[in-house]
């Protein structure tokens, strides 16, 4: 299971603060025992003890105050059983007994001791008051010359090694820490602005590594996604740019040969080439034809341009399907009437209300049919009508033309493209036909797509929502 960054900082820091502290309070332990467990330390106890016990004893006798050699006496066997001095003075520290005045010369060396040995009288003072009636009445101040200092430098080690350790055990804990947060926070930041740099040099192939689950890595893919989209769209411009450019290199062949032609044959009936009626009557018609291609190119740029700065309006109205087809349908069968195409309509119509701009759905069977007619061959057939889908009236235009190739399928309806552009260019177009159809029909809230084979022929269908309110 991976952790994202607050979790890992909030276990970072939890562990430097608790594991130290808990290192600390075991070595604490282990040498306070370590202490208890000291004879010495309960040789310290004993005499704590004795000094109480003195002390009770001259609470006991205080009556014999002013008889200080009695009281001496009394209390000189525990002294001796515990080594230690004894000055007792009044609450004003004025000296009434002291135990060193009451020493035989065998103590002289004791007493040398006092002297000679770093002051041990002073650092080995304890001071306790003696009551009577809950108020101090004497002050008893003992000394101890046999100290042990081992024990005391033994207790000092201890401290040292106790708060050193915890100390240390901290300093290696946060050096872990930084160390281990920098590579999971600074690491993929480093990689983040090289990949910045590489990006903003035009070098979109610079992968990021760092695929953590975590913020950070979240992030880092989030910005890998990014550069792989940038890198896309700036192929698909690249593509589009080529393929503009080729447009308007096809588009200016394609104004540039009917004007060619139409200018030859005007100049021929000029000169009064065309001397008889039929070859005059079939200048003119090519004249005709030539101008009508060029109408639909010129339309075709007209309505690209609209559709790219988003001027194609919509003129949204209710209509009555099975009308309305039928007006469009019944028009292309006069057109057709005269013609090798065998054009047939798929009856009956479906009759449902539909909310659409009448020109515009009108030029996407325009567009279509002129797609289907461009293909199929002569004595070819095309067959078009409609069908109620779900809540939706499907149209379609079959052909039994050549068809499409697999490669070209999915690029049909893109601006710009023309599939074959030899093939293209003998059979006119300027690639912008079905791209503007698909414009039409999603403006509508509509669908179109195309099913084809290469040499099975072609269906395109557009399906429009139906009014049911």
């Amino acid at each position: 299971m991976r952790f994202g960054i607050r979790v890992k900082l909030f276990i970072s820091f939890t562990i430097v603060i608790v594991l130290p502290l808990i290192l600390t309070g075991l070595l604490l332990y282990y040498f306070t025992t370590q202490l208890q467990n000291d004879p010495r330390i309960r040789e310290l106890e004993k005499i704590k003890l004795g000094r109480h016990e003195i002390v009770d004893i001259i609470e006991d006798n205080y009556s014999m105050i002013s008889e200080s050699e009695k009281l001496y006496k009394i209390i000189k066997p525990l002294l001796e059983k515990y080594h230690l001095n004894i000055e007792i003075q009044d609450v004003d520290g004025y000296t009434l007994l002291d135990s060193e005045d009451f020493d035989d010369a065998s103590d002289e060396n004791s007493k040398n001791e006092k002297v000679d040995g770093n002051n041990i009288k002073i650092k080995n003072k304890t001071l306790l008051n003696v009551f009577h009636n809950n108020k101090v009445i004497l002050k008893v101040i003992f000394y101890q010359y046999k100290s042990d200092k081992s024990i005391e430098e033994k207790a000092k080690l201890y401290k040292m090694l106790t708060y050193g350790l915890g100390g240390i055990c901290l300093i290696v804990l946060v050096i872990i820490f930084t160390w281990y947060m920098s590579g999971t926070i600074l690491k993929p930041l480093k990689e983040l602005s090289r990949a910045t740099e590489n990006i903003s040099k035009g070098n979109l192939e610079y992968e990021i590594r760092y695929k953590n689950n975590d913020e950070i890595g979240k992030f880092c893919i989030a910005f890998d996604t990014m550069r792989e989209k940038l890198k896309k769209s700036l192929e698909k411009q690249v593509e589009y740019e080529k393929s503009r450019r080729e447009l308007i290199a096809s588009i200016s062949h394609d104004l540039r040969t009917p004007i060619t032609s139409i200018k030859g044959y005007v100049d021929g009936l000029d000169e009064g080439i065309a001397s008889d009626k039929d070859m005059f009557q079939r200048y003119i018609s090519v004249i005709k034809d030539k101008t009508q291609k060029l109408d639909h190119l010129i339309d075709d740029l007209f309505q690209y341009s609209k559709m790219e700065s988003g001027q194609l309006a919509m003129n949204i109205q209710c209509v009555n399907s099975m009308e309305f087809f039928e007006e469009i349908f019944g028009n292309l069968e006069i057109e057709f009437k005269d013609s090798p195409i065998d054009f047939v309509v798929q009856r009956p119509i479906p009759k449902v209300e539909i909310n659409i701009d009448y020109y515009r759905i009108n030029q996407v069977i325009d567009n279509l049919m002129q797609n289907a007619r461009r293909y199929v061959c002569d004595e070819g057939k095309i067959v078009v009508g409609a069908d109620i889908k779900d809540d939706k009236i499907e149209v379609f235009v079959k052909d039994n033309g050549q068809g499409i190739s697999a490669k070209d399928l999915p690029y049909v309806f893109e601006k710009f493209y023309r599939g074959e552009k030899s093939r293209s260019r003998e059979y006119g177009g300027s690639g912008l036909g079905l791209s503007i159809c698909k414009y039409i029909v999603e403006a509508h809230n509509g669908t179109i797509w195309i099913e084809a084979n290469e040499g099975n022929g072609t269906i395109f269908y557009f399906s429009l929502p139906i009014n049911n309110k």
